[in-house]
């Protein structure tokens, strides 16, 4: 009889081509700290290329013309996808720790999407926030069907491994109860020997200094990503040294001179969390370390500690994509057979527990 790993963890990132910042300290660091917790037995880290087209197609134009919504970004889909690939083992990602592969090339995760699709209502999707928040005022004819049921995609990548600790941000936090929910039913339903593990959102409150949420370096109130226009509002992590200099020398700030943790100063206190989880301190007492600084030298300070985090691991994914495509393409594909082979069995267990007849071959 297989035996089935007991505590596994599930996560994954869109190909959005090298990652920054706010997903370095918000995500891959911590799944790289996972690597070395034992407990942990089973890591599955996946680049969500099929997540990344909710909203690809919608506004191009019948004849094949340009999309009336989105701008149209200079790398193809294959080369975002290899990039977010190379940024995650740069950072960290061992493949003889965790299985890292492209969500597009396990079958099994659209295939019980369906399954799983037949038993969610529809009054759970329409209680998504982030579909009615990416919908806004657009038309139907400007928001396509994935974007409202891409939750339940996101459900399927995480019981396809059985997983039970989820480690997201609280973006996705209403998603992950939306997969609780889906496995209860599943196991209520046809399983009573609960197929699915009921997954759980990973906490991270043993460790102080992990911050999921990494804000714009113009305007604290929103979260650091790299569509923003004003580019110097986001740290990339293959930004050379004298533009991360500039980009935190420019950070918003206010004018109250001393360097003090205070959720009331949002713009500090962005700078202040980013500090204390590269150094890996309590974000609550690393405002001590700054008590005969000025905002000036704070951001020198930052700008070196940023430098000498991330600067070597965009070196190193610069380098695996244009030197070693070869090996990034072979771990993809060695890491797409470790998933294949545990997301199947998931799914033969799924379609013997609904009825569905088997091939006799």
């Amino acid at each position: 009889m297989r035996k089935i790993a007991q505590n596994v963890v599930l996560s994954g990132i869109q190909p959005s081509g090298f990652i920054h910042l706010g997903n370095y300290l918000g995500a891959v660091q911590n799944w790289v700290q996972l690597q070395n917790q034992t407990e942990i037995q089973k890591r599955y880290y996946s680049v969500v290329d099929y997540h990344s087209l909710t909203q690809k197609y919608v506004g191009l134009k019948d004849d094949g013309g340009e999309a009336e919504e989105q701008e149209q970004k200079a790398d193809s889909p294959q080369e975002l996808t290899l990039k977010t690939a190379a940024t995650l083992l740069a950072c960290g990602i061992d493949p003889k720790k965790s299985t890292l592969f492209v969500q597009s090339h396990v079958q099994a995760h659209t295939e019980m999407m369906w399954f799983l699709s037949c038993l969610t209502p529809q009054s759970w999707l329409n209680k998504m926030i982030q579909y009615k928040e990416k919908k806004g005022s657009k038309s139907d004819k400007q928001t396509s069907l994935s974007l409202y049921s891409y939750p339940v995609l996101m459900a399927a990548d995480i019981l396809a491994y059985r997983a039970n600790f989820v480690p997201v941000g609280e973006d996705q936090t209403q998603h992950l109860e939306l997969a609780k929910d889906i496995a209860e039913r599943f196991n209520k339903l046809f399983a009573e020997d609960q197929l699915f593990p009921v997954p759980d959102k990973l906490s991270y409150k043993e460790s102080p200094w992990v911050y999921n949420r990494v804000m714009s370096l113009v305007d604290a109130s929103k979260k650091m990503s790299k569509s923003d226009p004003q580019k110097r509002s986001c740290i990339n992590l293959i930004d050379d040294p004298e533009i991360i200099r500039i980009k935190i020398s420019r950070a918003k700030t206010d004018s109250l001179g001393r360097i003090k943790y205070d959720p009331a100063r949002p713009e500090l206190f962005n700078l202040l969390h980013i500090y204390a989880a590269i150094e890996g301190k309590d974000v609550k007492q690393i405002d001590k370390l700054f008590e005969d600084d000025n905002m000036f030298s704070f951001k020198e300070k930052l700008s070196n500690k940023l430098i000498d985090k991330i600067c070597p691991i965009g070196e190193q994914a610069l380098n695996l994509c244009a030197k070693q495509e070869d090996y990034l393409l072979d771990v993809l594909d060695q890491g797409a057979k470790e998933a294949n082979k545990e997301a199947e069995f998931t799914l033969k267990m799924m379609k013997e527990k609904v009825g569905i007849l088997r091939r006799n071959i």
